[in-house]
């Protein structure tokens, strides 16, 4: 097994709403987690392989966290919603980046979705169709993951339990959650080039506590994708002169209140 799944690891690498009542079920029998180190690349990726098609990564590489799935039908955009159910759990709708790999997708939230695949049990996807068409919903048993994943969560300075995970709110493919707006927005810059590399656009999952103020505390990178490249501190940088307010101006700011919101990249021609 451990041969058949580290050419799935090296790919991995270095390529950096309710479905129809009609979908298809893609079913698989259950799988344990593989993890590798990988020294050279300064990563540790954990990985389950399944005979539908689907393999999931949780990895750490640079100090980027990713959760990936691979073996998805095609997407059409740079961003999709998949239903995500773990162990029984109701599903949730749940925002994803698409990766150079069309069937390639990447959580927004990567370290709370961990910490639920670590816990095991049956693992629904859910892939709405296209045009209303009927969707895809592939069905796993996960087994739990005493270390693997744990590895991959500590190794990027990840906690292994979150209070945020109860408190960060609704996923949303772009922008602001429902009822807040932007009252001064970020400004972030691409950063410099890495390695002679820059990309021409991303996407960073922030969660920041509000105040009354309108000034966000608090700040954590969830995800950036593409990883290496400093895009979410180059958004955390720029928080400290952003400021939100009510969508609904006659409504005062909730102090306290934990939101999560994702800011994309263009490079501009």
């Amino acid at each position: 097994m451990l041969s058949r799944l580290l050419p799935v690891c090296t790919a991995m690498l270095i390529a950096a709403s309710s479905l129809p009542a009609q979908a298809q079920d893609a079913e698989a029998a259950g799988q344990d987690w593989i993890l590798a180190d990988i020294p050279e690349r300064k990563a540790v990726v954990a990985l389950a392989e399944f005979d539908n098609g689907v393999t999931l990564s949780s990895r750490c590489m640079d100090n980027v966290f990713e959760v990936t799935i691979h073996g998805l039908p095609e997407a059409r955009g740079e961003s999709r919603t998949l239903q995500i159910s773990v162990g029984g759990d109701a599903p949730y709708a749940s925002a994803w980046t698409v990766g150079t790999d069309r069937g390639a997708a990447f959580s927004r939230v990567p370290a709370r979705l961990a910490r639920e695949l670590a816990k095991g049990g049956k693992l629904e996807i859910g892939v709405p169709g296209p045009r209303g068409r009927p969707g895809t919903r592939y069905i796993m048993e996960l087994a739990p993951s005493s270390s693997a994943i744990e590895r991959t969560l500590t190794a990027c300075g990840r906690a292994l339990v979150d209070p945020r995970d109860l408190h960060s709110g609704d996923e949303a493919e772009s922008g602001l959650p429902a009822g807040i707006a932007w009252d001064q927005a970020p400004r972030p810059t691409f950063p410099g080039s890495v390695r002679g590399r820059s990309p021409t656009k991303g996407f960073v999952t922030m969660t920041c506590v509000t105040r009354t103020t309108g000034r966000l505390e608090d700040c954590v990178i969830e995800s950036e994708h593409p990883g290496g490249f400093n895009l979410g501190r180059s958004v955390r940088d720029s928080l400290s002169r952003a400021k939100v307010r009510s969508a609904d101006r006659a409504s005062p700011l909730i102090d306290g209140r934990m939101i999560m919101f994702t800011v994309a990249f263009v490079m501009e021609p």
